[in-house]
């Protein structure tokens, strides 16, 4: 990652009480919010946390003062890589919390951040951009965010004929109206798992429904939404589905660009 703040000698808990004391509310939202996420583009921090500012051009101004200082307090520290290129301007950086952040904030995650590889920064990244743009949504009015909860928090383990299993969302959503309720485990494809590994994991989502822990927590079983990056791609795994027998009402497809309204849509089944 660069740049990295300059080495330090260990800080204590009171100097790092002293640091908390120093931030505000929005310092610590960004803190909170990289923790849950693990990664966020500058683009997509400024829709979170800067969206009360009277222009674009402010909020951008604004959040890179903002992250400019996070990085300097070492809360912070920002990938090589930068998504869509030096064209992206700061934009396009994507940052993580420092080992030094996840104390503050009281993560278990205190490990040494490592660059990630390209595939699991994209799919990480659009995880993201889905919270984003529900965040920006629930701000319109037209529908309320009752839970949302990124990996690992959403993953979900019981006993199966198989032994000990863990099912592995990329997202737990549940979303209302003025008159229904919607819950989702969503997966993110970025079109690289094969139709095997696919048919595996909705396998192991029945294997989980028949347990009836999920409903007897919640009282309903999520729906499962493949998230794809393409119609094609949402056609073959319907194909699969179909193929192998699997419930039809439990397991949708959409697109990209058509998630936000998949999960918000209070007219489906």
């Amino acid at each position: 990652m660069s740049p990295r703040p300059q080495p330090r000698s260990r800080i204590g808990h009171h100097q790092l009480a002293a640091i908390a004391s120093e931030l505000s509310a929005r310092d610590l939202e960004i803190l909170e919010k990289l923790g849950e996420l693990r990664f966020l583009q500058t683009s997509q921090i400024r829709r979170l946390s800067f969206h009360d500012q009277d222009t674009v051009q402010s909020a951008e101004r604004v959040c890179r003062r903002v992250l400019k200082r996070l990085h300097e307090i070492g809360l912070i520290a920002r990938l090589d890589r930068r998504i869509g290129g030096l064209r992206s301007g700061s934009s396009g950086h994507v940052h993580v919390l420092s080992p030094l952040g996840h104390r503050l904030i009281g993560s278990r995650q205190r490990r040494r951040q490592f660059e990630p590889g390209l595939r699991h920064l994209t799919h990480s990244l659009a995880i993201s951009e889905l919270v984003v743009s529900l965040t920006d949504h629930e701000r319109t009015g037209s529908v309320e965010i009752l839970e949302l909860e990124p990996e690992p928090k959403c993953w979900r383990k019981f006993t199966s004929t198989l032994g000990r299993i863990a099912l592995k969302p990329d997202l737990a959503v549940r979303v209302a109206n003025a008159n229904y309720e919607l819950s989702w485990f969503i997966e993110v494809d970025c079109g690289t798992e094969s139709g095997t590994t696919i048919i595996n994991k909705c396998e192991t989502y029945l294997d989980y429904r028949r347990t009836g822990n999920e409903q007897g927590e919640s009282g309903v079983f999520p729906r499962v939404l493949w998230i794809t990056p393409s119609s094609e791609r949402a056609e073959r795994i319907e194909t699969a589905i179909a193929a192998e027998a699997l419930p039809g009402d439990l397991f949708v497809t959409a697109t990209k660009a058509e998630a936000l309204a998949a999960i918000t849509d209070f007219s489906g089944p």
